[in-house]
């Protein structure tokens, strides 16, 4: 059995435009964890039908040559929808100031507790520094020991709190 630091040996992370054919099973996996929201947010089967696509990248973890996580960076917009007329104004301050959105990020189920998403976070922030995410309260934990911090808690009728890179 490989242990932890074998397997992190052997990850990669690669970014890829949203029209490139290799993050086909990145999209695959993303509909099986997210299937209604992927349609709506890319606005059809495929992360290169959004209209601002040329404003995103797709970053995936690669283990042996196969897909097993990644996300979405987006320059200046925002793929999550908020209620609190607080968290909108500071995402609009965000895409006015150069901040890129993380979101649907996602490592495959037999991966996790291993290392790999701290990795890919820390890949992630030195090549963009200013990172601004929504997520999950049970996940809060996760970011905050990569350096994220709670901007917004979120609302009662919201799913996510907003957090940034410090």
């Amino acid at each position: 059995m490989i242990n932890n630091h074998e397997l992190l040996n052997q990850i990669s992370i690669v970014e890829y435009s949203p029209n490139n054919p290799s993050i086909e099973q990145f999209e695959t996996m993303l509909k099986s964890w997210i299937p209604k929201d992927f349609v709506i947010d890319f606005y059809g089967q495929k992360i290169s039908n959004h209209p601002n696509q040329e404003r995103m990248k797709v970053i995936v973890v690669l283990y042996k040559e196969c897909i097993i996580g990644g996300g979405i960076i987006a320059e200046g917009l925002s793929l999550n929808d908020f209620k609190d007329k607080k968290k909108l104004a500071l995402i609009n301050g965000y895409m006015k100031d150069d901040y890129y959105n993380l979101s649907y990020f996602y490592i495959d189920s037999n991966y996790r507790s291993k290392g790999i998403g701290s990795l890919f976070l820390s890949e992630v922030n030195k090549f963009y520094q200013n990172v601004w995410l929504a997520t999950q309260d049970k996940l809060l934990p996760f970011y905050q020991k990569n350096g994220y911090e709670i901007v917004v808690r979120r609302l009662e009728d919201e799913k996510s709190s907003l957090l940034k890179y410090k």
